[in-house]
């Protein structure tokens, strides 16, 4: 039985994401899910960062001419989409979603 390469815990063949640690598992060609809009390319790295520390990637990914406008003015007015990969989407949420307090 394959394991967990965070945390060493045996998972079952064709599992996304670890069962212990929820970190996603090599191998696994992961459908992604959009997470959240953020409105900057720095809400998307605080995200990205909260995300890394439980192994969850982030993808970035600008709206409509958002790419265009972020090149030419270094903001865009159009959004930010936030993917995870599919799996890991009920805990990427809850990870932003927890309170710092």
């Amino acid at each position: 039985m394959p394991k967990c390469p965070k945390c060493k815990t045996e998972y079952e063949e064709g599992a996304a994401v670890c069962p212990e640690c929820g970190a996603a598992l090599p191998g696994q060609q992961n459908k992604l899910a959009l997470l959240t809009t953020v409105e900057s390319e720095t809400a998307f790295r605080i995200i990205e960062a909260k995300l890394a520390q439980y192994d969850i990637p982030a993808l970035m990914k600008h709206k409509t001419f958002g790419d265009f406008m972020q090149v030419l003015s270094g903001t865009t007015m159009y959004g930010i989409d936030v993917y995870v990969p599919e799996p890991a989407l009920s805990l990427a949420q809850s990870v932003i979603n927890e309170d710092p307090g």
